[in-house]
């Protein structure tokens, strides 16, 4: 399933949620912006020190993502940058999902 959202980055990151998930890189801040309809997910990186991470939506029920995987590796965010990860949407026909973003360890 292909899924097509245009979703700007600085409205994630002046609307969206700031998430606290374990296991997430130092200087690294996870933001979600949701709505009943998708999700979408960006990095900041508020340290000098570009990092990798990879984020897993395994635990997430009746939701599609615009990735290959459930896991999504995050590149490397330029210290100071910001990057939109991923989008989240219910499947078709369903009218409850929940999207659950944990750190790949």
């Amino acid at each position: 399933m292909l899924i097509a959202i245009q979703v700007d980055l600085l409205d994630v990151l002046e609307t969206g949620e700031l998430v606290s998930i374990d296991g997430l890189p130092s200087g690294h801040e996870l933001y979600v912006r949701q709505d009943s309809r998708h999700a979408s997910y960006a990095v900041k990186n508020t340290s000098r020190i570009p990092q990798r991470c990879a984020l897993r939506f395994h635990a997430s029920v009746n939701a599609v993502i615009n990735c290959s995987s459930l896991d999504v590796a995050v590149p490397s965010v330029a210290a100071g940058g910001a990057e939109i990860v991923c989008h989240l949407v219910p499947t078709p026909k369903t009218t409850q999902w929940r999207h659950v973003c944990e750190v790949k360890t």
